[in-house]
């Protein structure tokens, strides 16, 4: 049943009354004619609604007054006379109210309401003070944070910086090192010293050990730096393969491992940093080396179209520890491993699966991994075969080189 005309207008004023808001009706003039009970009820003498308002014959000649506790009220005058003179339809914003050193904040809205010859102009107040101060806050926050980010970003350039300057002043000795041990040892091995040998070859080992060390922690601090830089250039597959395979093939034997290598059709070439390339294969092999034992190791690689893109996939499979899910989340992290036990039983920096997915994405491609626990695990590296000469990105300078 529809309620009656004048019933359902008082329900409306009813409702109104009850709103948190304070809203009146100006006729022609800017006169108020009607307001509801929270403007009616409010006290404050100088703010732009309440009961000293209804005293008053021009509600625009009270918002001129007002200038000395709302720096906005010619504004809000000019606007609301505008209406009343039909030249636009609604007004709204936002303005501040000063008084005894305290500012609040207030959302003003008016709006035409046209009844065949004669209109109306309904204006409410809102004050919003709560939310200008959570908004100061959340800017505040922002600004803070952004400063943060922005020493915690010098900070960390500084380091990389500080690392790369370092690795260098002590790959210098460090190479000394390993060129007057190997002379020894040619030295003692041509005079048939026996007794010399075995220190000799450990000096050498270790100090090689190290070296690796110290050009991981460098490519490290040059990718976080910005200053790494991929010469792409195009190799053969194969020939990339055949000499991994020579330098890794000793690390499987030695621990017992049988190394198989699948070449799927004609792999021809790729476009790619060969230096890089081969340094991700060489960690992801000597990983597998290093925790299979009297087990299989395999090097898959194959040459796949994919969404309208030809890529070469390298596959690196072994029947070892294998990695839980949970080790999973952090294995590509920098300086970090599967778990503490892994590390202190087998050792590693943690640096060379942070390495190499680094490289891998800078060449546009990635490394993935799937992995059982006690079964072992899959690395797949995915390359783009063919670089693109606008190949380059955030952290890395990247050159083109064709062959002729």
């Amino acid at each position: 049943m529809t309620e009656p005309p004048h019933e359902s207008k008082r329900i409306l004023l009813s409702a109104i009354d009850v709103l948190p808001l304070y809203i009146a009706t100006l006729d022609g003039e800017g006169n108020i004619c009607a307001a509801n009970l929270a403007w009616r009820n409010h006290k404050d003498p100088y703010s732009l609604f309440g009961n000293h308002c209804l005293e008053n014959a021009s509600y625009l000649k009270l918002c001129t007054s007002s200038k000395k506790y709302i720096p906005e009220s010619f504004v809000i005058a000019r606007a609301l006379n505008q209406i009343l003179q039909l030249q636009r339809h609604d007004f709204h914003m936002e303005y501040r109210y000063i008084h005894n050193q305290t500012s609040r904040w207030f959302s003003l809205k008016a709006a035409l309401c046209q009844e065949e010859n004669d209109f109306k102009v309904v204006v409410m107040h809102e004050e919003i003070t709560a939310r200008k101060k959570a908004e100061q806050a959340l800017q505040e926050t922002n600004i803070e944070l952004a400063i943060q980010r922005d020493n915690a970003l010098n900070a960390s350039q500084a380091k990389s910086e500080f690392v790369a300057n370092m690795s260098h002043e002590l790959r210098t000795p460090l190479n000394a090192i390993i060129g007057y041990s190997e002379l020894m040892l040619e030295e003692a091995e041509e005079k048939n010293n026996a007794a010399a040998i075995p220190d000799l070859q450990k000096v050498f080992s270790a100090g090689k050990q190290l070296l690796s060390i110290i050009n991981d922690i460098l490519d490290l601090s040059k990718i976080e730096a910005g200053k790494m830089e991929l010469l792409v250039e195009s190799f053969s597959v194969d020939s990339l393969v055949e000499v991994v395979v020579s330098m890794i093939k000793p690390l499987a034997e030695e621990k017992g491992n049988s190394l198989h290598i699948e070449i799927s059709g004609n792999l021809g070439t790729i476009d790619a940093d060969v230096k890089r390339v081969k340094q991700i294969l060489l960690n992801l092999l000597s990983n597998a080396c290093k925790f299979t034992e009297k087990g299989v190791i395999r090097l898959r690689v194959t040459r796949e179209e994919k969404d309208g893109k030809d890529w070469v996939f390298f596959y690196v499979e072994d029947s070892g520890i294998g990695i839980s899910k949970e080790q999973m989340s952090r294995l590509f992290r920098n300086f970090s491993q599967a778990d503490a036990y892994i590390t202190g039983q087998y050792g590693g920096t943690g640096l060379g699966l942070a390495l190499s997915r680094k490289f891998s994405q800078m060449m546009k491609g990635d490394i993935s991994l799937d992995s059982t626990l006690g079964k072992g695990s899959t690395f797949i590296v995915k390359l783009p075969a063919i670089a693109k000469t606008s190949l380059n990105n955030d952290t890395s300078v990247i050159q083109r080189f064709e062959e002729t």
